[in-house]
């Protein structure tokens, strides 16, 4: 254990870690990832990754790079009434395709928005801009769309040249909005600057609701889809005369239900935040070492643990003799993201600090356990109630049944009796294969030592022929040991 710090302070620091990215010091705490290089250099304009494996840490982090000279509209949909956007479609276009001009539309008046606060921007264009996009992308975002979308005024820029010639962008009044994405296009090209403008599309899995249907006759999928090659199109106009950076945000799952003919293209330009142990590893071992000193040294992982663990293992089973590596105790509790884990050692601080201990020792792990367990359950009923009626006596289920592992059959029936009381949960199957979805439960083959969850492989099905097993970090909370 280092001598140089107070571990008190230490575990206050590790209790005050947020899950949220938006109200984590991102300043101090967000660790440098390989996926962040391509999408400042405007390589990349997607990022496809599960809930909690860090989306919205890098919108944050490229939120606060702003300087004089780089501009950055964080759009966050969290909240958001999708029903505003789905009215505006453009019907020169196919389904698939009608709400390109609707993103285009956005994007344009959000860098024209920016462009407006430029002092690098002519004198003549900046008192335009900031007559006609005098708007609130971030704090206000649907009455800004409200508005912008009723916008039908004329829209005259003028700027002299230095040979005295006059550059000249016109979109005469009452021009609907749907006609004006070309003038804005071209007032764009006519007048930016070599400055970075990000405009980040964050949380947009909000309307998102019917996983176990028919994705075609879903218009969330056209709007996603619409923002996809709108996002695209910009970047292919811009990405050789000017730093705009469009870059959209969204879930993995969602991302593989999109059906489009343009998929690949959005593939070559896409990075995928996925998490492996080494990696996690390297960004806890990170986490810990600012937590003890926002600017000082980074720690090496087996240091840093040293830190802040009294032991480096853990007794595997209350009556084994076996021992195992504290960090792969908590990996078996999680999905493998950054959120999980944050939140354990986070209990595991809190439990110590509570206890009057300096650090997080075995027996304190084990009373973690149970209180990390009731969050990782929350967080699941929190995601899934809008679609899965009566969650909570679902998980009730598996506390009855008591076992981790448990035929289908089993299942089946305590569900089928339940039910009766409660008509409106799901059918059985659609239930299981939205548990299995998010990973509530998996299954066990007859191999031994193996089990199959979504969150380890995104292409696998529930199998009905294999037993159940539920995933070991709600076992606490589901009163099963």
């Amino acid at each position: 254990m280092s001598e140089n710090h107070n571990n008190s302070n230490v575990l206050l620091e590790l209790e005050r870690w947020k899950l949220e990215a938006k109200n984590e010091d991102n300043s101090r705490y967000f660790s440098p990832v390989d996926q962040l290089d391509p999408i400042t250099r405007g390589d990349a304009i997607y990022v496809i990754g599960r809930k909690g494996c860090g989306k919205t840490a890098i919108a944050e982090h490229i939120r606060g790079t702003s300087s004089h000279n780089i501009f950055v509209i964080s759009m966050s949909f969290k909240n958001f009434p999708f029903n505003d956007l789905y009215s505006f479609t453009d019907k020169r276009f196919t389904s698939r395709s009608q709400y390109i001009t609707l993103w285009k539309y956005i994007i344009y008046s959000a860098i024209c928005q920016k462009m407006a606060i430029n002092e690098n921007i002519d004198s003549n264009v900046k008192s335009s801009l900031i007559e006609n996009f005098d708007f609130d992308f971030e704090r206000g975002l649907s009455r800004t769309l409200k508005v912008i979308t009723q916008k039908t005024g004329s829209l005259s820029v003028l700027k002299a040249g230095i040979t005295g010639g006059v550059t000249k962008t016109f979109i005469p009044n009452d021009t609907p909005w749907s006609q004006r994405v070309d003038g804005l296009e071209q007032l764009i090209e006519n007048y930016i600057d070599n400055s970075h403008y990000y405009i980040l599309f964050d949380e947009l899995d909000e309307d998102y609701k019917d996983i176990l249907k028919d994705n075609s006759e879903v218009p969330y999928f056209d709007l996603i889809s619409g923002l996809f090659k709108a996002v695209h199109d910009i970047h292919s106009i811009f990405k050789k005369t000017s730093n705009i950076r469009p870059v959209a945000f969204l879930r993995d799952d969602i991302f593989s239900l999109i059906q489009n003919n343009d998929k690949g293209k959005w593939d070559e330009l896409s990075v995928n935040l996925t998490w492996t142990p080494p990696r996690l590893e390297a960004l806890i071992a990170f986490r810990i070492s600012r937590a003890i000193d926002p600017s000082g040294i980074i720690y090496g992982f087996s240091e840093a643990l040293e830190q802040v663990f009294s032991s480096d293992t853990i007794r595997h089973g209350h009556r084994s003799k076996h021992r195992r590596h504290i960090f792969k105790h908590i990996l078996d509790r999680t999905l493998i993201r950054p959120r999980d884990v944050i939140s354990y050692i986070r209990e595991a601080a809190k439990i110590a600090r509570a206890s009057g201990q300096t650090m997080i020792s075995p027996s304190i792990m084990r009373a973690a356990d149970r209180n990390y367990s009731m969050k990782f359950r929350q967080e699941f009923v929190d995601e899934i109630h809008a679609i899965l009626p009566r969650c909570e006596d679902v998980f009730n289920l598996f506390s009855r049944i008591r076992k981790q592992s448990f035929s289908i059959r089993e299942l089946e029936i305590e569900y089928n009796e339940t039910r009766k009381k409660y008509p409106e949960m799901l059918d059985f199957e659609s239930t299981i294969n939205l548990l299995f979805h998010f990973s509530i439960i998996g299954n066990q083959p007859s191999q031994k030592n193996t089990t199959v969850f979504k969150y380890r492989d995104s292409q696998s099905e529930f199998n009905s022929r294999e037993n159940i097993i539920i995933h070991r970090g709600l076992l606490r909370s589901l009163q099963i040991t």
